[in-house]
């Protein structure tokens, strides 16, 4: 190497083009595995961010009869809560026998993991599809993410976000549904770090002020228009991001 060129791993000092080098690089990883992740949730029968999914697979008989009881269990969940909503309700509202019922779910707090399981893969799909469609660029995956929060927050039916209600329902935190609450929020905020990575920023505390942020935005929800909540949410977190650029 010639001697006018400083070579970093002597001084220590990285140049700029080499800093350009490690953020494209993480950019690029980051990018490629939230691509494959969401390769993987493409099968599911879910909405991501605006568009339609899809159809899926054919379900078989149990499975069909299985997705039947959670798609009445939601419904009543999402209206009613979660301890509110019988066993005997779920059952009438699905149109089944107790036997099949509990065949496939020996417990309402079965029922409930599963239907939360389900809304997790929902919030992941929807977040990576924002991602493949912003191209992996962080900003415009944030807007995405902000604007289909706010759609969320304001539809019709909308009481909440379900693992907040969940943890405020079932305040035992070793429990079966805690778990899946705090399985999702783990993930969650996993994304918001490696999302605020690619923008430069390497304190976690910006991807806790996003999660609250958003648990907020599903509160105001019940408030405002799905255009302002989606703004609001929007420049919030740009300017929290913005503070430790």
């Amino acid at each position: 190497m010639p001697a006018s060129t400083p070579d970093h791993r002597r001084t220590g000092v990285r140049s700029a083009a080499d800093e350009r080098g490690i953020e494209a690089s993480a950019s690029h990883e980051l990018v490629a595995s939230w691509n494959e992740a969401l390769g993987l949730f493409r099968t599911h029968r879910l909405l991501e961010l605006g568009r339609t999914r899809p159809g899926p697979r054919p379900l078989g008989r149990a499975a069909a009869t299985k997705e039947r009881i959670v798609e009445a269990a939601a419904e009543l969940f999402d209206a009613r809560g979660f301890r509110a909503v019988s066993a005997d309700k779920i059952i009438e509202r699905a149109g089944i026998t107790k036997i099949t019922f509990y065949r496939h779910f020996p417990s309402k707090d079965d029922l409930i993991v599963s239907y939360l399981q389900r809304r997790s893969a929902w919030e992941r799909t929807a977040i990576l599809a924002a991602s493949d469609e912003a191209g992996g660029d962080a900003d415009t995956t944030l807007r995405l993410m902000c604007e289909g929060i706010g759609r969320e927050a304001c539809s019709p039916g909308f009481r909440g976000c379900p693992f907040v209600n969940a943890a405020a329902e079932y305040t035992d935190a070793v429990h079966p549904v805690r778990e899946v609450v705090a399985a999702h929020r783990i993930w969650y905020l996993t994304m918001l770090n490696k999302l605020t990575a690619l923008m430069g920023i390497r304190d976690p505390a910006v991807a806790d002020e996003l999660m609250m942020l958003r648990d907020g935005a599903m509160v105001a929800g019940y408030l405002g228009d799905a255009e302002k909540v989606g703004a609001a949410l929007l420049s919030a977190s740009r300017a929290a991001v913005r503070h430790d650029r």
